[in-house]
């Protein structure tokens, strides 16, 4: 949608409509500048693969660590 049907299918709309799209209108403002400085760092995803395990630890190994040590392996 080009943004001169977005502005025609918004002067169309009721007043209390309008104020609900410039609130979501900001809130995704807001969203996409936290989540552009949240990019500066980067995030767990981004980090998959990068390091090796020096052995394979089952799931059951995994939860009798986390039970028995805190985590610990």
């Amino acid at each position: 949608m080009l943004p001169a049907e977005v502005l025609q299918d918004y002067e169309t709309l009721p007043t209390e409509a309008q104020r609900q799209v410039i609130d979501f209108i900001e809130f995704m403002k807001a969203r996409y500048q936290k989540t552009k400085s949240e990019n500066k760092t980067s995030s767990i995803e981004d980090s998959f693969g990068l390091l090796k395990a020096s052995r394979t630890v089952t799931l059951d190994e995994m939860d009798m660590a986390v039970e028995t040590e805190g985590g610990k392996l």
